[in-house]
């Protein structure tokens, strides 16, 4: 599987190879993203995953990533902002993007994807636990990247943890290769190396345990708010989406027990 960018939590910019790395780092605002598109229009990998917050990192400056005409691979992952709208704009001007990791992008869905099919030089795709995706984009980029005398490169889709299933989508007389493993939860875990603390590696190995199961339980925390919501809520998903989402989070209510056979078939 390609390998995108190494996150890290102090930015890092070489001329030769214009790359800009700022993952896991709080810092990172609107102000900065707009200088960076200014003071390097050449530059070719960016990643900022999981960086910022909800409101210091907004459309208003991710949607100035579409003018880095000449960026290569891109890194979103976990970045609260990104939706359908704000994807088909960054999607609309970096149309020489090669590699996108979108780990986590929970807000970003269907109709998003979609506009994948519009790189012609795509090769790798990591969708990990965006839990609106299905498998209607899937299908659709299946069809459209069908096999070329002079391209002979495969193109790499990580779809795990979203609501397609292996079932749903057919892979015939195409260059997609579709990965059901879901790669979100290494994100924790680099950003647990990261900001690692210098105690003796024998504190660490007797709290190592502990710290899994922290992490576990922030993963579950999480997949069980979203599916309360997404049993919940009435208005918050695309029509078009409503009854695969709905289906798909009353399976995973049920197993994780926030719900009974009883309770879910009378909704």
């Amino acid at each position: 599987m390609a390998t995108l960018i190494s996150t890290q939590c102090t930015p890092s910019y070489t001329t030769s190879s214009p790359i800009f790395r700022f993952d896991h780092n709080p810092l990172v605002t609107d102000e900065l993203i707009s200088k960076l598109v200014d003071s390097l229009p050449k530059l070719e990998k960016l990643s900022i995953a999981f960086s910022g917050n909800d409101s210091s990192l907004t459309e208003t400056s991710l949607s100035q990533i579409s003018k880095l005409t000449n960026l290569k691979e891109l890194d979103l992952s976990g970045i609260a902002a990104i939706n359908n709208k704000l994807f088909k704009t960054i999607i609309s001007g970096c149309s020489n993007l090669t590699d996108i990791i979108l780990r986590n992008c929970i807000y970003l869905g269907d109709s998003g994807i979609e506009e994948l099919k519009n790189l012609q030089c795509l090769r790798h795709v990591d969708l990990s636990s965006c839990i609106l995706v299905t498998a209607n984009p899937i299908q659709i980029l299946v069809k459209h990247f069908k096999p070329q005398k002079d391209v002979i490169e495969n193109i790499t889709i990580v779809v795990g943890g979203t609501v397609c299933e292996p079932s749903q989508v057919r892979l015939r007389d195409t260059r997609i290769i579709l990965d059901f493993n879901d790669y979100s939860a290494t994100s924790l875990a680099v950003f647990r190396q990261i900001i690692g603390t210098k105690e003796a590696s024998t504190e660490r190995d007797s709290e190592s345990q502990s710290d899994d199961e922290d992490d576990g339980f922030q993963i579950l925390d999480a997949h069980r708010s979203f599916i309360v919501d997404a049993l919940n809520a009435e208005d918050d998903f695309p029509l078009d989406q409503d009854e695969a989402i709905r289906e798909w989070a009353e399976k995973e209510a049920k197993e994780l027990g926030l719900t009974t056979a009883s309770s879910t078939s009378s909704t």
